[in-house]
């Protein structure tokens, strides 16, 4: 389900349970007593219950819980692994004749599934839970936390076999950066978490309001690619292209938006 800001909710609990403002982060409780969810939102075209409600899941929220206790904040577990719904081409080229599974297309040569996962394995299931496209994996992945473990059954070279992968913790390195942005250097993580089309450059985390990044339109998500005619290939080839852009006052820049190459120029700043 997507939500405002794009935000993405995965492996909800629907409910019928009359859910009304207010009644967000409240439990959702079986037949039994037993606290099953945390009501989180609803689907509406007046803005009052119809009948069709979500709430986060209790095992998800215990595994937050327990991070934010020990933690102060939920880490953010990391597979390195890209992966992608299989076709009936891709089937055929495999010689893979089974419904269900995913195709393991990428792997990051430095996250913990290099040299246990091999790209054109297929995944079946994870942890006993059958796999039919990339949602079913991001279902049982999203909310990982370091060291959980995973156990998958895999279709390797005509056979099946378990892997086992534990994931290991996340952390982006974000940097204030020159015209009130803070980012941080692509990398092929970071191409994996956020689905990035440009595999160089500096990603956009956040922009100052009213900043000259803000002025030029640049968003959370964007991807600078050059600054006046310099390719950027990490936040320092970016600090070192401000340092002569300044002499010159003006700035033409060059960005990568979903796919989407954009270029700006402000004059006289």
């Amino acid at each position: 389900i997507r939500g405002k800001g794009n935000r993405v909710y995965r492996d909800m609990i629907q409910t019928d349970a009359a859910i009304n403002p207010g009644n967000s982060g409240g439990p959702l409780v079986n037949a039994l007593g037993q606290v099953i969810g945390i009501n989180t939102f609803i689907v509406t075209p007046s803005g009052g219950n119809v009948g069709i409600g979500f709430a986060i899941p209790i095992n998800t929220v215990k595994k937050a819980v327990r991070e934010i206790l020990d933690y102060g904040h939920v880490r953010e577990g990391y597979l390195g692994i890209t992966v992608q719904t299989m076709t009936d081409e891709l089937r055929e080229a495999l010689d893979y004749h089974r419904p269900g599974g995913v195709l393991v297309a990428v792997i990051d040569p430095r996250g913990p599934a290099k040299g246990k996962l091999k790209e054109g394995d297929i995944i079946v299931a994870v942890n006993g839970r059958k796999l039919f496209n990339e949602g079913d994996w991001e279902d049982v992945t999203y909310a990982l936390v370091p060291d959980e473990q995973l156990s998958l059954w895999v279709w390797r070279n005509g056979s099946f076999q378990e892997v086992k992968v534990k994931a290991v913790e996340y952390k982006e390195q974000k940097e204030s950066l020159p015209m009130g942005i803070t980012g941080t250097t692509v990398t092929p993580a970071l191409v994996m978490k956020y689905g990035l089309v440009a595999h160089r450059g500096v990603l956009v985390l956040g922009v100052k309001s009213g900043s000259l990044a803000a002025r030029l339109g640049i968003q959370p998500g964007d991807v600078i690619l050059e600054l006046n005619g310099k390719h950027i290939s990490d936040t320092d080839d970016l600090k070192d292209a401000w340092k002569s852009t300044r002499k010159r006052g003006i700035l033409s820049i060059t960005i990568d938006r979903y796919g989407a190459r954009i270029s700006r120029t402000i004059f006289g700043f």
